[in-house]
């Protein structure tokens, strides 16, 4: 089931309407935007033995929330 607006805004906050409609065209559920969220914030999610790391959509949404964060602590 596709993302709504507000599903994206109580996972990820306020952004910008364009970056909204990306990931909404993503096709990402809830639970896909909530693991990139969680990869962008640098939380680590254990993965059992043989499970595949990160689906191609959760790396998508991944990028696009990355390309928002400006990494100031990385500097």
């Amino acid at each position: 089931m596709a993302l709504t607006r507000q599903q994206v805004i109580e996972v990820v906050g306020r952004i910008d309407d364009d970056l909204l409609v990306e990931i909404i065209e993503t096709g990402a559920t809830q639970a896909e935007l909530l693991e990139a969220k969680q990869w962008v914030d640098g939380q680590c999610r254990p993965v059992p033995a043989g499970s595949p790391l990160r689906s191609a959509i959760i790396e998508e949404v991944h990028e696009i929330l990355a390309a928002e964060d400006p990494g100031w602590d990385e500097v």
